[in-house]
């Protein structure tokens, strides 16, 4: 479980650390983008949108784990002018502005994307969280 840095980590539901397998890579999130850039999906996304932009019937899969949910040793959020962020419901909304709008711009007229994750609001109940969905 050794990372680069020393040993990998995130924080339980309970505000408890506990150690995890690290695959000895770091992910930096910006959201809001750099004062250089605006904020976009990260490039990988963009490829596959544009690789798949002239199949029919594609369906994206985006899965939000709780990895956005609390601190880990291998995800840093910053803000536009690079001061740390912390993980919750702010950062997890802005990314997925970022992505939908990519997603809107990049996405055939026969696809659709369904994306799997947590609630930002972390004691919300399944029937809150899906109270707007229509049927």
């Amino acid at each position: 479980t050794k990372h680069a840095g020393g040993d990998a980590w995130f924080v339980d539901e309970h505000g408890k650390k506990r150690p995890m397998r690290s695959d000895g890579s770091r992910t930096q999130l910006w959201p809001w983008g750099t004062s250089e850039a605006s904020p976009r999906a990260p490039e990988h996304v963009e490829k596959i949108l544009r690789e798949f932009r002239d199949r029919k019937d594609v369906t994206y899969v985006i899965m939000f784990g709780h990895w956005l949910s609390r601190p880990r040793s291998d995800v840093s959020i910053f803000s536009k002018t690079g001061k740390a962020v912390s993980p919750g419901a702010a950062p997890y909304t802005q990314i997925h502005k970022v992505l939908a709008k990519s997603l809107r711009d990049g996405m055939g007229p026969t696809h659709r994307a369904v994306f799997l994750g947590y609630s930002p609001d972390i004691h919300a109940r399944s029937k809150e969280v899906c109270s707007h969905d229509s049927p």
